[in-house]
């Protein structure tokens, strides 16, 4: 079965990811650009209710490969337990999940991060990092409102974008696992002095809280 026929594309628009995907076999060639996007939409026919989807043209399809990318993550975990795991299994766990997607579009997934790091303004590459990491931290169960909420996605977000980038650099998964391990190991070193500090804080009774730096 083709991908853009599999069940969880079924809460997105027909004409929309028929142009995605098209996108995607353009790409190797021409590049996530403007350029295979007009292919695209030649090849779609009705160029102007086509248009009307996409306003923004190529960062239009780049959120909507994000939404997919997502709604996979969210499909794929029906088939894992994550109730016995540990926080630090199921944030690898989804990390993996989010890598075996991009595995078969890893070109996709080189030129979209490349346009957004040097060209792309920075506050769709936040946007977009910060929707998957809060998805991340939901299915893993998260449940805090307080400032643990912001400081969780924020160091999410640099295991996610550093597993990535150093994703695309290599072939073999096992070392990807390791790096995985190796990022979430000191996130938990960082959460683990914050603690301490905190601790330490509330029992000399100082009078501004620890959280106001993080």
């Amino acid at each position: 079965m083709e991908r853009k026929e599999e069940e969880y594309l079924k809460y997105f628009d027909k004409i929309e990811i028929d142009v995605l995907y098209k996108l995607i076999g353009h790409t190797p060639f021409t590049g996530w650009s403007a350029n295979s996007l007009n292919l695209c939409l030649e090849e779609n026919g009705n160029l102007d209710s086509i248009e009307e989807l996409f306003p923004n043209g190529i960062d239009d399809l780049t959120d909507l490969y994000i939404k997919v990318a997502d709604k996979k993550l969210e499909y794929d975990l029906r088939a894992v337990d994550l109730n016995s795991k540990s926080i630090r299994e199921r944030i690898k766990i989804l990390l993996n999940l989010r890598l075996d997607f991009f595995a078969k579009e890893k070109q996709v997934i080189t030129q979209i991060i490349g346009k957004d790091l040097l060209l792309g303004p920075r506050s769709s590459l936040v946007n977009r990092i910060g929707s998957s990491v809060d998805l991340m931290w939901r299915l893993a169960g998260d449940r805090s409102l307080d400032y643990n909420f912001y400081t969780k996605r924020i160091l999410l977000s640099g295991v996610y974008i550093s597993t990535i980038l150093f994703w695309l650099e290599v072939d073999n998964r096992d070392d990807v696992s390791n790096f995985i391990d190796r990022r979430i190991s000191n996130v938990m070193q960082i959460e683990k002095i914050k603690k301490s500090l905190n601790s330490i804080f509330v029992k000399k009774k100082f009078n501004f809280p620890l959280k106001s730096f993080f």
